[in-house]
């Protein structure tokens, strides 16, 4: 009986290794297979590529113009943004150092004797830029005009946004 047994076992050994081999040369084909239809996709991009470049070259110059000009305009609202929050932390601080009340023209000497913002970067007048960013601190509530256009400093608002 033993040697039934290992007969058996030798078959089925002998089968399986059979369906390995033939799932395996299947395998090999089907990848085959893939790498000529990746050949032939690309050859057709390619060509079709070409055509493209032929028939409609200036649209396709607008296309890539206009992507990167998104990508610039990103680029400068982010530098923009970061430049607003530089010089409103520079308008705080001018704040602290004037008591929490000053004008827009004491601010900006305050922040041009410190050196903690470079106006040069700003494409707008410096004074400008400070009233823009005062209002801007003043629609969250930071700070508050009077009627001298004296701004006066609320550090409590900004703690609580």
């Amino acid at each position: 009986m033993p040697a039934a047994t290992n007969v058996g076992a030798d078959g089925v050994r002998d089968s399986l290794t059979e369906v390995v081999a033939l799932l395996q040369a299947e395998l090999d084909e089907l990848l085959q297979q893939k790498a000529g239809i990746k050949l032939r996709m690309r050859n057709l991009r390619r060509r079709l590529g070409i055509l493209q470049a032929g028939c409609v070259g200036a649209r396709s110059v607008r296309r890539k113009s206009r992507r990167s000009g998104t990508v610039a305009r990103r680029a400068q609202s982010r530098k923009i943004c970061h430049l607003h929050d530089e010089l409103s932390r520079a308008c705080r601080i001018a704040f602290l150092e004037l008591g929490g009340t000053a004008t827009a023209e004491e601010i900006y000497t305050a922040i041009a004797r410190r050196g903690s913002f470079v106006f040069s970067l700003l494409e707008e007048h410096s004074i400008a830029a400070i009233a823009r960013t005062l209002e801007s601190m003043a629609q969250s509530g930071e700070v508050a005009c009077g009627s001298d256009s004296r701004w006066t400093f609320q550090p409590e608002a900004r703690n609580f946004q």
